[in-house]
């Protein structure tokens, strides 16, 4: 066997190793999660922002047919009782409630305090204009 075989075999032999190493009772043992909770703020990106209102979005756009109302996006019993998808409405409202949450704070509240808000608008209590 020639140098560039053993390199190769002894490379793969190191890469089953690291790959095996936890469940062969040595090597790398992930116990720093208390570590992270107390830095979480390291973790957190204002970006994250950008996901939260993108989402919110699509919600709204279900409610007003700029989005395609695909298989999941089909509520006739919402659309029929209320004239508009008012499960898409709680999630667009419960959405940017929670973006502005986490960027003020660093973290997200569950439940949700607006959660009766949040039931209102689910039942159909606040008409479109008011979402």
């Amino acid at each position: 066997m020639d140098r560039a075989s053993w390199r190769l075999a002894l490379l793969l032999a190191a890469v089953i190793a690291a790959a095996y190493a936890n469940s062969l009772g040595i090597g790398f043992r992930f116990d720093d999660w208390h570590v992270i909770q107390k830095n979480k703020s390291v973790f957190l990106s204002r970006a994250s922002a950008k996901q939260f209102l993108g989402f919110a979005d699509s919600q709204f756009k279900r409610l007003t047919g700029e989005k395609g109302r695909g298989a999941k996006g089909k509520r006739p019993e919402y659309e029929c009782a209320y004239g508009y998808d008012t499960k898409a409405a709680m999630h667009g409202l419960r959405l940017l409630y929670e973006c502005i949450e986490l960027m003020q704070l660093g973290w997200i509240t569950l439940p949700r305090p607006e959660k009766q808000l949040l039931i209102e608008v689910r039942s159909g209590k606040w008409l479109l204009k008011q979402v």
